[in-house]
């Protein structure tokens, strides 16, 4: 179902990796998800007891089937892996994600160390400088009706230039983050948290969220003036904050502890809704700031389970 809903999407011209299909379906109670792609594969990440979420809304939305800012980070991607595969000598039509450039490493590297190697590969034989579109053709010997068969999507043919460096370093240094990540959460189930051992763990936490967000900000360059004031608001009171979803716009996620919360909320209200952007103290902030928790993805309740006073077909429920 999550596969299904991942190329559904995509019918409506947004080349989507499905990543927020697969926690909608797969999410795990009290759980973070661990997902990766080809084919599609997820296991449980546990988090520190003390974690807690708040999600925050940075007033700023995108509609991304209507522009090309989505996909042009796809093709960008797209191309990176194509050149750095030509260049290696693979077949580089073959390549459609940064991610198959994995399978050319070699196969008894750990996942971190491949990482690493194709960061140095992004960081030898990419230039800083966007790429004009003459220059990808002259560098995979095709013309520009090959190019949009090979590499482009329908609404990116108009693209002149490509940054490619800068968009395969983000997305290599962010796989690189959610393993430490990962690494993180499992040292902090293994340790005997005495005082605030189980804080230590979340400003880690924390510090990786404040990495992704800036090169999201810096290197994707998907965040949003107004994403970036609330995330810089939101970093003041908490262990850690970044955008998540589509960027330009949306939300913002930010790391704090259960205790912590209900300030870090009022922190937001102050600092960012009413001091920013005219909110007053009684209006109702439900819809653009809430604690949440880790919650099961999509269920469905069979009649049995359910009485008839209460016929509950479906529940979907948030995952993060």
């Amino acid at each position: 179902m999550a596969s299904i809903s991942a190329r559904t999407e995509r019918n409506v011209g947004t080349e989507g990796g499905g990543m927020d299909q697969a926690i909608a379906f797969l999410a795990t109670k009290g759980c973070a998800k661990f997902i990766d792609f080809q084919p599609l594969r997820c296991h449980d990440v546990r988090l520190p007891r003390d974690a807690a979420f708040v999600i925050a809304h940075s007033l700023v939305t995108i509609n991304k089937a209507a522009g090309s800012e989505y996909n042009t980070r796809v093709v960008e991607c797209r191309l990176a892996a194509q050149v750095i595969a030509k260049h290696e000598g693979y077949e580089w039509k073959n390549m459609r994600r940064l991610g198959d450039l994995e399978a050319i490493l070699p196969k008894n590297i750990s996942k971190l160390d491949g990482l690493k190697h194709l960061l140095l590969l992004v960081e030898k034989l990419l230039h800083e400088e966007a790429y004009t579109k003459e220059e990808i053709l002259q560098n995979f010997g095709i013309n520009e009706e090959e190019l949009v068969k090979s590499s482009l999507s329908a609404n990116t043919t108009h693209l002149k230039t490509f940054k490619l460096k800068q968009r395969a370093a983000h997305v290599y240094s962010e796989a690189m983050r959610v393993l430490e990540f990962e690494q993180e959460c499992l040292k902090s189930q293994k340790e005997d948290f005495n005082g605030d051992g189980s804080n230590r763990t979340l400003e880690r936490l924390g510090m990786l969220m404040n990495s992704s967000h800036s090169s999201l900000r810096d290197l994707y360059e998907c965040s949003h003036p107004q994403m970036d004031l609330l995330v810089q608001i939101c970093q003041e009171k908490c262990f850690g904050a970044r955008l998540t979803g589509a960027g330009w716009g949306g939300c913002a996620v930010a790391l704090t502890t259960a205790a912590a919360a209900d300030e870090f909320v009022e922190h937001l209200k102050k600092r960012f809704y009413i001091g920013q952007k005219g909110f007053k103290e009684d209006d109702d902030f439900q819809s653009v700031i809430f604690l949440t928790s880790l919650n099961s993805g999509a269920s469905v309740y069979s009649a049995s389970n359910t009485s008839s006073q209460d016929p509950v077909i479906g529940n979907h429920s948030n995952g993060i």
